[in-house]
């Protein structure tokens, strides 16, 4: 699999809310549909940007940890104690820059590959006879339901990363 970090909780792909199964039963749709279109030929070169997210977030981790793995070790035991309190506020300050870095990245990724899948030959929801005479409410639910299935996708594939960042080693 290749994934780096902890065990952690498998991410849900489907809501929590009670309020209304037809809102869940609408997404696992349009997650399925989204996943039978990836396997497609025609989003070979997207897939493969996917493919090439994940291992590039994979790697960000990777140096991260490396950073705070070699971190020189205090060795005045009379400021152990100090020196360890500076530290854990330090690696924090460094760990939330890293955190806020990789959240934004994600949230970059998401939001180009989001309007590439909407320009897309497959996703292509202007130019089809079925969108034509559909009203914009029903549009803009495909558009959130397909952007909902991308944001589940890449979170599960980059999920055992993120939960590395999150977790104590």
């Amino acid at each position: 699999k290749g994934m780096i970090g902890h065990s952690a909780p498998s991410p849900l792909l489907s809501f929590t809310n009670n309020n209304s199964n037809d809102d869940q039963d609408e997404f696992e749709t349009s997650f399925q549909l989204f996943l039978h279109k990836l396997r497609s030929p025609e989003c070979a070169e997207l897939v493969q940007g996917m493919r090439h997210f994940v291992s590039s977030m994979e790697d960000m981790v990777r140096a991260i940890h490396k950073t705070f793995n070699e971190s020189p070790p205090t060795t005045n035991k009379t400021q152990t104690t100090t020196n360890n309190a500076n530290d854990n506020n330090a690696n924090a300050a460094v760990l939330d820059k890293h955190l806020e870095q990789i959240a934004d990245a994600v949230r970059t990724y998401l939001d180009k590959t989001f309007h590439t899948i909407l320009s897309h030959s497959l996703w292509n929801m202007q130019n089809t006879e079925e969108t034509k005479t559909e009203t914009s409410d029903t549009n803009e639910s495909k558009h959130q339901m397909t952007k909902l299935a991308l944001e589940a996708f890449i979170y599960a594939r980059c999920h055992d990363v993120i939960w590395s960042m999150l977790l104590p080693t």
